[in-house]
């Protein structure tokens, strides 16, 4: 279905159309982030949580990020995390 889909875009608006409507929703998307970051008050915030089951192995599975916000930008690290595991979490 969406490689039909696909296909029908690229007949209407050619692949250069189609790039630029995708380069259009990604730069509005990363301005409206931006917008609604710049509403929070700028710091460094800290948080942890535990994934019980990856599915293949039943051990609690630590994720700690810490989140960074400076004006309009956001840092994720997630260093203090598991290792990858197995499964999906």
């Amino acid at each position: 279905m969406a490689a039909r889909r696909l296909q029908s875009l690229l007949n209407d608006y050619g692949a250069v159309g189609l790039m630029n409507c995708v380069d259009a929703i990604l730069e509005g998307t990363e301005r409206r982030i931006r917008q609604l970051i710049s509403g929070w008050p700028d710091g460094e915030y800290i948080g942890e949580t535990f994934v019980d089951d990856d599915g293949f192995d039943a051990e609690m599975i630590p994720i700690r990020a810490k989140v960074t916000i400076r004006g309009d930008t956001m840092a994720i690290d997630l260093s203090e995390s598991s290792p990858q595991v197995t499964g999906f979490i």
